[in-house]
């Protein structure tokens, strides 16, 4: 369960069970669009290093970064890079396996495939 209470100010808490998320429409936090592309950034990060610890290896030094690409107009994106970089030293022979890893991202999955979600919003 999500859940935010509005009080008139442009920055909104979002509480979930793991904490709360800030979003803010006067740019002094993330709005919930970027929140939404910071969200898979984030479960890369979370697959590459459930990676790593399968693999028994350090996560340390792994990089991620995203990049979403517009369409003309921008609004509405068309492509998101994840551009990943292994620190010195890491295994070479692992890196296909991280790779693949972040590929299995559940967030990446629903967006990529078009899942079906019925949106129901009604007045309490």
């Amino acid at each position: 369960m999500f859940s935010l209470s509005l009080d008139g100010n442009p920055v909104f808490k979002v509480a979930s069970r793991g904490g709360i998320t800030v979003f803010a429409t006067d740019g002094s936090a993330p709005n919930p669009f970027e929140g939404a592309l910071a969200t898979i950034a984030g479960c890369a990060g979370v697959y590459a290093h459930k990676a790593c610890v399968a693999a028994g290896v350090s996560s340390a030094g792994i990089g991620i970064r995203l990049k979403p690409s517009a369409a003309p107009g921008g609004t509405e994106i068309r492509k998101i890079a994840i551009k990943t970089t292994f620190p010195e030293g890491f295994p070479a022979e692992l890196v296909p396996q991280v790779l693949s890893s972040i590929g299995d991202c559940p967030v990446k999955a629903m967006i990529q495939h078009g899942n079906t979600i019925d949106f129901s919003i009604d007045a309490a």
